[in-house]
């Protein structure tokens, strides 16, 4: 062998050497106990370096990035902080290298979380038994998320302030601008308490339906096209006031909850605005709202409702209302109008 080829044998050796080992660890990492080994020694560093015992019982990753992870779980001195039954995700390849992630399927499946006292002045606590979203892309350098759905079904979380709230003093840099196409939420329920259980709020969505969804963090302006609820309810309590009978503004509870709301946006000026094309709602002290529909304007100076149509069984209310806050302070000025076409029954008094 003469020394040219010898010289263009090993040079291409060396060339090759790099493409192949890569080729080999590409293939291996799709071998299940090559996975199983390298999640091992992953959860054994995170354990160690968190103080909490972390758990995986396996994972699978198909060609090209097809992911899937099973029983995780995350337990700190007995009390389990984080559960998992199951998360599957999908992500392109080719935009990753682009600055884009494009995530074709995300799924996690009989979750349960409480996160004690790892998020400052709150303490969340709950379960869900599916949440699932699609989304393309995500933009890195736009900070642009395209959800294109979300489902998120038989879910209940605890929200819980602490009287320890301090004011928080970092700054946000994050500018992100969410668009979510659609989501879908059924049976889900979220209650928060407020510090020394001095106000509890709370909401059961059986089923709720948004559309057209835009979220734009870094201007604080958020709108909804389209919304719409039923089978839900709300619930509103002031644990140390005590209960009077009737119409309780401190102890409200709404149950059969109808809602569908064409527009609703709120931006950084304090601008709410809401389309609501029909409610209706029962009320533990007997009262039920058959129809309730009109628009919905306020700001932090007035409040608006045009063409307001309240009905009820026995009552009927039809009214236009522009309220100013102002004329609850002497000397600030400030109007307040209302017109009002009502017939009320006496089975509403």
């Amino acid at each position: 062998m003469s020394k040219t080829k010898k010289i263009l044998k090993w040079t291409g050796i060396v060339i090759l050497s790099p493409i192949v080992l890569f080729l080999i660890l590409a293939i291996l990492i799709y071998i299940p106990p090559v996975q199983n080994f390298a999640v091992r020694k992953v959860t054994e560093n995170l354990s160690e370096s968190l103080g909490m015992d972390i758990r995986v019982e396996k994972v699978r990753l198909a060609f090209p990035l097809d992911l899937a992870v099973h029983r995780v779980t995350a337990i700190e001195r007995q009390d389990t902080l984080f559960a998992m039954k199951s998360l599957r995700l999908s992500v392109q390849m080719w935009p990753l290298l682009k600055g884009q992630a494009v995530v074709d399927g995300f799924g996690a499946y009989g979750l349960k979380v409480d996160t004690k006292s790892y998020v400052a002045d709150t303490r969340i606590k709950g379960s869900a038994e599916e949440l699932t979203a699609r989304a393309n892309p995500v933009d890195w350098k736009k900070e642009l998320i395209k959800i294109q759905s979300v489902r998120l079904r038989n879910a209940d979380f605890d929200i819980a302030l602490s009287d320890t709230a301090q004011k928080d003093t970092t700054k946000s840099e994050a500018k992100w601008n969410i668009e979510l196409a659609r989501a879908d939420i059924e049976n889900t329920r979220v209650r928060l308490s407020m510090p020394g259980d001095s106000m509890r709020v709370g909401a059961l969505l059986g089923k709720a339906e948004l559309t057209g969804g835009v979220f734009d963090i870094g201007r604080n302006c958020y709108a909804v096209k389209h919304l719409q609820l039923s089978g839900s309810e709300a619930d509103y309590d002031l644990p140390l006031v005590k209960p009077v009978a009737g119409i309780d503004p401190n102890h409200i509870h709404a149950r059969s909850i109808a809602l569908i709301l064409d527009t609703l946006s709120y931006n950084n000026k304090g601008e709410l605005r809401a389309g609501l094309r029909s409610a209706a709602l029962k009320e533990r002290c007997g009262i039920e709202v058959n129809s309730l529909r009109g628009q919905v304007y306020m700001d932090t100076v007035q409040l608006r409702l045009p063409a307001l149509n309240l009905y009820t069984a026995h009552s009927q209310i039809n009214a236009d209302v522009a309220f100013d806050f102002r004329s609850f302070d002497a000397g600030k000025g400030g109007q307040c109008n209302a017109l009002l076409d009502a017939k009320i029954g006496r089975e509403d008094i």
